[in-house]
């Protein structure tokens, strides 16, 4: 196995240094390379190809992706509790990331979508450059309670179909969306959403009414206790110090990966 790793770091970093203004590092970022081997199963033409493709589709909605992390934009979005990544696994090593959708502090009109499509990037991209992300997946709970109806209006076709599309190409191999307390909001999410996603990603997505059922697919031994588990309950600012204030370096390094644009 480490002889086929090797072997493949080597072929799929030939490719990237003769891709034309594609930057993965200087010198080549080698664990950026495995995330995307692990990806692919160590296919190094799938691995490459999907390279190409997330770094094309950043390079095309460049709006919707962070280039940097932004303290007047993003760590003022971080303060108001949305997006968690859980400092813990589940029971199968995959990572936990927490989206609340109908979180109290998420005031309608103060923040654009593409900004907080931006701050998923800054999580996002450390937890891919794990191996152990890499090996296991990648959990993604979006907590739909208290979401008030008028943040239906950012539901607009461009924005689904941006915003789907990108999620869709996140590089890990195995990835579950769950859907919690959906409400009454459940069905017009799904005609919304629905009609922009492959049949591969829709069988990877579960809605529950209960937390029970999202206990089916997570431990409780994972989770907080606000999803009904055993874990303390969230602490959102030692979350983004422990997780994403400790790796700014690694932030900004990961976030300027792709193809220059610049004429």
């Amino acid at each position: 196995m480490e002889t086929q790793r090797v072997e493949a770091l080597a072929s799929l970093r030939t490719l990237v240094q003769d891709e034309k203004d594609l930057f993965v590092g200087s010198p080549i970022d080698d664990n950026l390379l495995l995330q995307y081997l692990h990806y692919a199963n160590f296919n190094v033409d799938e691995a490459f190809e999907k390279m190409k493709v997330v770094y094309s589709l950043k390079a095309q909605n460049s709006e919707w992706y962070a280039h940097r992390r932004d303290p007047a934009v993003h760590d003022v979005i971080l303060k108001k509790g949305v997006h968690l990544m859980l400092d813990n696994r589940d029971q199968l090593g995959r990572r936990i990331y927490l989206l609340r959708l109908g979180n109290r502090n998420l005031v309608y009109g103060a923040h654009e979508p593409h900004e907080m499509f931006q701050v998923d990037d800054l999580w996002l991209s450390l937890a891919l450059d794990e191996e152990e992300t890499q090996k296991n997946g990648l959990v993604m709970i979006f907590d739909m309670e208290g979401m008030p109806w008028k943040f239906l209006r950012y539901f607009t076709p461009h924005i689904v179909r941006v915003t789907t599309t990108k999620a869709e190409n996140i590089p890990v191999r195995n990835i579950q969306f769950h859907v919690v307390n959906p409400g009454l909001l459940l069905h017009t999410v799904i005609q919304l959403v629905f009609p922009f996603l492959s049949q591969a990603t829709k069988e990877q997505v579960f809605f529950h009414k209960k937390l029970e059922g999202l206990h089916a697919h997570v431990s409780p031994s994972a989770l907080p206790v606000e999803y009904g588990g055993e874990r303390p309950a969230l602490d959102p600012s030692s979350l983004a110090a422990k997780y994403l204030d400790a790796r700014n370096n690694r932030i900004a390094e990961l976030l300027s990966y792709g193809y220059n644009v610049t004429k």
